[in-house]
């Protein structure tokens, strides 16, 4: 058996220029005084994680999707960092158009995955005149385990703090780009074997994923989970769970990707002594306020196998 997983990063950008003039917010005299002490203790607290989840019921990570990484030099930092280097993890990173620059990512051990193709869906949220503005794009992986086909999709859907109903017409756009890639795959298959996962920005009880996972004809083993107030994130003094994992049937039906069960990943290490009391994510930042921590988000995985 092995693990699937999915993580929220929060704003993992490199180290940008300092400039005079409107510098970027995570350079060192930006908005986030962003520099090169902080950016190396978060490869290393995101690596250390990401090392824990690895050893979690001594199961091999499969594949980890993450989302707000701005780059292939912070995947390969991370999977070079000693805590992950002896896993011999690979990765796939494509620039979006987004305009704040963060991406969705692939990190994947090539032992158990072989990659046979991997493809950006671009999502446009909206268009003034001729000028168009995306969200993040939508990662396809197309891979081999077990003698199965495996089509897996990286989401994170555009976010719920500005503009609501601007955003919650981009997160009906991803779902409806996603089910047409879905249906393309399932013209060809109908059993074909697909996990979409990420950051969706809603919860497993919203109408917009209620009727995603119905078009998709997927199933959404989170709805429980939340049912439970279990969370992955605290959004406005709530907890919530918008990052999840969902599955086409055949997972339920081929004992050798057989799907076993769903867990919001929540080690003392990703809380750390701040939050004993709350019991929410450590998070590397409040605001512009530096905190420190691995991510506001807990990472979530599934086993299957």
């Amino acid at each position: 058996m092995h693990k699937i997983a999915f993580y929220n990063l929060e704003n993992f950008f490199e180290v940008h220029p300092y400039e005079a003039r409107q510098p970027h917010e995570f350079s060192p005299n930006g908005r986030m005084k962003w520099g090169d002490y902080r950016y190396q203790k978060k490869v290393e607290k995101v690596s250390k994680a990401i090392s824990l989840l690895e050893k979690e019921k001594d199961l091999p990570i499969l594949f980890l999707g993450l989302a707000e990484i701005e780059s292939k030099k912070i995947l390969e930092d991370l999977v070079s960092f000693h805590f992950l280097k002896p896993f011999n993890f690979k990765y796939i990173h494509f620039n979006s158009k987004y305009d704040r620059g963060i991406d969705v990512a692939f990190i994947y051990n090539p032992k158990y995955l072989e990659v046979i193709d991997a493809t950006p869906y671009e999502i446009p949220v909206k268009k003034t005149g001729t000028k168009k503005a995306f969200s993040r794009d939508i990662l396809y992986v197309k891979g081999k385990f077990k003698e199965e086909i495996l089509h897996i999709f990286v989401n994170h859907w555009p976010s719920k703090r500005k503009n609501s109903i601007k955003k919650e017409n981009g997160r009906i756009i991803a779902s409806e780009i996603l089910i047409e890639k879905i249906q393309e795959i399932r013209e060809e298959n109908q059993e074909a074997n697909i996990i979409v996962l990420g950051d969706f920005n809603e919860n497993p009880s919203n109408d917009l994923i209620h009727n995603f996972t119905e078009k998709a004809d997927l199933f959404n083993p989170m709805f429980p989970m939340f049912a439970k107030n279990m969370g992955s994130l605290k959004f406005q003094g709530k907890w919530h769970l918008f990052d999840q994992i969902m599955f086409s049937s055949s997972f339920l039906k081929k004992d050798s990707i057989k799907y076993h069960t769903t867990k919001i990943y929540t080690n003392d290490y990703l809380i750390g002594k701040r939050n004993e009391k709350s019991k929410e994510p450590n998070r590397t930042y409040f605001g512009k306020n530096y905190i420190g921590g691995v991510s506001d988000h807990f990472p979530v995985y599934s086993i299957i196998g």
